[in-house]
């Protein structure tokens, strides 16, 4: 995934990079805490690869601050 696309949203909605590194941290079972480091374990462990994690990224960010931000839908992933 593009690292300045990670950038970027941080400095615009890093409401939406908290709720993406959550999300990806169920998704893979870990601690992460960076959200390079998640988009790279995404990148590397999923079918679409950069592209998966792009559209999490943007999930989390139109669902950060609403209610949807709780619920698991829209997110998941299909595993390599």
């Amino acid at each position: 995934m593009d690292i300045e696309r990670i950038r970027l949203t941080i400095t615009h909605n890093p409401k939406g990079v908290a709720l993406f590194v959550r999300r990806a941290n169920i998704l893979l079972g870990t601690e992460y805490t960076s959200a390079f480091a998640a988009a790279g374990h995404i990148g590397r462990e999923y079918v679409g690869g950069d592209n998966d994690a792009a559209v999490l990224l943007f999930c989390a960010c139109n669902d950060a601050g609403s209610s949807r931000a709780r619920r698991t839908t829209r997110w998941g992933l299909l595993p390599l």
